[in-house]
């Protein structure tokens, strides 16, 4: 039995594309005196390749002296340009001064591989007081972007809440930026000017790991915060054991690991590479550690560390399988079976009942989990959307559809 936090299980959850289509007018010209001579002709031809050259010299001039000015003046000429277009594309995580990637976009084949010692960075030390108990949590760097975001995994600290951390030697004045109840996921964030130029620099942000890694590897590496311990590397190896654990609006994935659980232990695991897979966890039941897969909860995260709602219809459930099909109901279909609603959630009011089998939003069919939120994470907040279920009834299961706003999780 995997070793999985019960506060986890009880877990909750949950660009607009814009385009213009420029229709170009086409203009034909003609000579209407039939009697211009050749030599006219030639003449006026050579001046339009002149203009042509003229221009396009031109052009090439204005565009090395643009890209010969300084770095913050080129992005505000960039900003100017492109507009003030908020898409989900510009998010905050594996971050430079001058840009910023989404998760998905997170470059590992251009990163790494770190030494346990910088790993050891990457991870740090969170104190905050607690109804006058002080204690520490571990967190991980995962941005820079003038200023550092740490995430940690916890489901005490509360919004604009003072912490303090102990990161690369250093101990700095922080606040809390960002929460998810939902998901237990904690967003910190300190300031640039609390770091010096050489300070700053040196903070090591975490990487993510590209795509599902835990299907290919087998080592991998702990970087924790037992109580009243430093922070310890230890090394171990995946085990056959895994789990899916339902949250709201999703699934998330529970790897088991040979490591040795330490007592409500909390900590971070890469693989061999120190790119970032998940989020450790036991509990005082627990023998061994197990792996939270971060990649299930990228969407919350990168979220979270934009200052961005979390988007949700309300649905807890599992994927209908043909092991689902075979072994417990012959005629049920595939796509989601509906379990439970979230109270007061957009699904819950619209009506949506224990054991209705979801397969469509927005129109497009749904059958797992990854699709329901491809399509939900297009939707924009108090976007109506239409859902489609198959209820079962006397005569079978018969399609019934229902409209609900996309909700925002506080």
């Amino acid at each position: 039995m995997l070793g999985v936090n019960v506060a986890f299980s009880k877990m909750e959850d949950m660009v607009e594309k814009k385009g213009n289509n420029n229709q170009n007018d086409t203009h034909e010209f003609r000579f209407l005196n039939e009697h211009v001579v050749k030599s006219i002709r030639k003449d006026f031809i050579k001046g339009i390749r002149l203009v042509l050259i003229i221009v396009g010299l031109a052009g090439i001039a204005v565009w090395l002296l643009f890209w010969r000015l300084k770095p913050d003046l080129r992005d505000e000429l960039n900003k100017s340009l492109k507009g003030t277009v908020d898409t989900e594309a510009a998010d905050i995580f594996v971050t430079t001064e001058a840009t910023v990637n989404n998760i998905e976009d997170t470059d590992a084949a251009g990163a790494g591989p770190y030494s346990e010692e910088q790993l050891d960075q990457m991870v740090v030390l969170v104190e905050y007081s607690n109804e006058n108990d002080q204690k520490e949590v571990p967190g991980i760097v995962m941005g820079k972007n003038r200023d550092v975001y740490i995430m940690l995994y916890n489901n005490e600290l509360k919004p604009e809440q003072d912490v303090t951390v102990q990161i690369g030697g250093m101990q700095k004045d922080a606040k809390v930026s960002n929460v998810s109840t939902d998901y237990k996921l904690v967003i910190v964030k300190i300031k640039e000017e609390d770091f010096s130029q050489n300070e700053y620099d040196d903070v090591m942000v975490a990487t993510l790991a590209p795509g599902k890694e835990f299907d290919n590897i087998a080592e991998v590496i702990l970087v924790g915060n037992p109580v009243n311990r430093k922070n310890t590397v230890e090394r171990g190896r995946l085990t056959l054991e895994q789990n899916i654990v339902s949250v709201l609006d999703a699934k998330v994935r529970i790897v088991g690991t040979d490591l040795n659980a330490h007592t409500n232990e909390r900590g971070f695991v890469f693989n061999k590479d120190g790119f970032l897979l998940g989020i450790s966890t036991s509990d005082e039941l627990s023998e061994k550690v197990s792996i939270i897969d971060i990649t299930d909860l990228k969407t919350y995260i990168n979220r979270l560390l934009n200052d961005k709602k979390i988007k949700y219809i309300g649905i807890y459930g599992k994927e209908v399988t043909d092991e689902v099909v075979e072994t417990i109901d012959a005629d049920m279909p595939y796509g989601i079976y509906i379990y439970n609603t979230k109270e007061d959630s957009p699904a819950y009011k619209a009506g949506i009942m224990n054991g209705d089998v979801l397969v469509s939003v927005a129109g497009k069919e749904v059958y797992t989990f990854t699709e329901y939120l491809d399509v939900l994470n297009v939707c924009q907040s108090r976007q109506p959307v239409k859902l489609e279920v198959m209820r079962k009834g006397r005569d079978g299961y018969k399609k019934i559809s229902y409209e609900v706003s996309v909700g925002e999780l506080d």
